[in-house]
């Protein structure tokens, strides 16, 4: 299941994964010698999203088996999925990371709304499931305080410190409309 199902399903030729994961008969998870079984119910899909969904939700990130994938797979599967799932979070998630592994653009319409979705991933402020009224309010905190100058306002290299006024009279605002 997961990276080793599409490593042996698409003859990938990557390092296996450290720890092999696969269903046992019996309703409780457990892991003995490199393998962890899981219960019947967290069996995935045999389809190349439902692996994929799987291995990022269980996983985690396998950036060679996943750059290797986007080679072999072309950009129609991961099209089509995306288009079917648009706001799905993993979709979101494959979507940012094959453009950013091949550095190439999915022939999609609207590549802005995942890239900046999923460029927050590192963002300091923002963790991955913080919710999105607090993400809103961070990002619109942030604006204003662009907006002001003030956003490095401890640093030499802040706004208000590279800005220069050309006349007395002009108001600092007058730089800043939004």
């Amino acid at each position: 299941m997961g990276y080793a199902a599409l490593i042996d399903a698409y003859d990938l030729q990557v390092p296996w994964p450290r720890t092999l994961r696969a269903v046992g008969e019996r309703h409780r998870v457990y892991r003995e010698s490199g393998w962890e079984l899981l219960t019947p119910r967290h069996s995935p899909p045999a389809t190349l999203e439902g692996h994929l969904t799987f291995a990022l939700k269980r996983e985690g990130l396998d950036l060679a088996v996943l750059k290797r994938l986007f080679q072999v797979v072309g950009p129609e599967p991961i099209s089509g999925w995306i288009r079917s799932q648009p706001t799905g979070s993993y979709t979101r998630q494959i979507w940012f990371l094959y453009e950013w592994l091949l550095d190439d653009r999915l022939p999609l319409d609207d590549a802005t709304r995942a890239r900046n979705v999923l460029a927050r991933l590192f963002d300091p402020d923002i963790e991955r499931f913080t919710p999105f009224k607090r993400v809103k309010a961070i990002l619109l905190e942030r604006t204003e305080r662009l907006r002001l100058g003030l956003l490095n306002q401890d640093s030499s290299c802040s706004l208000a410190h590279i800005r220069v006024l050309s006349t007395e009279s002009e108001s600092p605002n007058e730089h800043f409309r939004v």
